[in-house]
């Protein structure tokens, strides 16, 4: 991996071996939610390394596209926002 990349990940100032570590978690993660049919904005935003607004954004453009539904919402918390249960399309 270049220095941009690397930059570009937040990732900048850990040894290889972290970097590696750290993007074989994500990708497994990622690989995990990948076999759900339905999944939380909180969960894409923790396996992608993404903000939750950031998830919302993107997920706001893939279901005017019609590759993603959102079918529920769920309460994590005792306050704020329930996170949308989405329904990938593709």
């Amino acid at each position: 991996m270049d220095k941009t990349h690397i930059l570009s990940l937040g990732l900048f100032g850990y040894n290889r071996s972290q970097v590696d570590t750290l993007l074989n978690e994500r990708n497994s993660k990622i690989n995990e939610l990948e076999t759900q049919v339905e999944t939380l904005t909180k969960e894409l935003s923790e396996a992608s390394g993404l903000s939750i607004r950031s998830i919302n954004r993107i997920i706001s453009k893939l279901e005017l596209s019609g590759y993603c539904t959102v079918v529920g919402k769920k309460i994590l918390n005792d306050t704020g926002r329930p996170s949308r249960i989405i329904q990938f399309d593709f």
